[in-house]
């Protein structure tokens, strides 16, 4: 295998096709904080293929925090009203 800038000629996991590959993680570093763990997973991925998740990882990304702090501001909302929280 000749080595390019990190990447290998491998199998993509995604797509299955014989291509330059280089280490995708799984999950995305995008929802750890820095500093990364050292031991996250990684599956060979094309230059396509792990660009193409790139903004789905950001996507869920967003979602996940608005999520978050929506039911935060929602428990916080029904206290001060002296509900209780769902």
């Amino acid at each position: 295998m000749t080595a390019n800038f990190g990447r290998t000629v491998g199998v993509c996991t995604y797509c299955g096709e014989t291509k330059w590959v280089s280490a995708d993680h799984v999950p995305p570093k995008n929802l750890f904080p820095k500093p990364y763990p050292t031991d996250m997973w990684t599956v060979p991925a094309c230059d396509d293929c792990n660009q193409g998740f790139s903004k789905d990882d950001d996507y869920f990304l967003i979602f996940v925090m608005e999520r978050h702090h929506r039911d935060k501001i929602r428990k916080r909302f029904r206290s001060v009203l002296g509900q209780r929280p769902v």
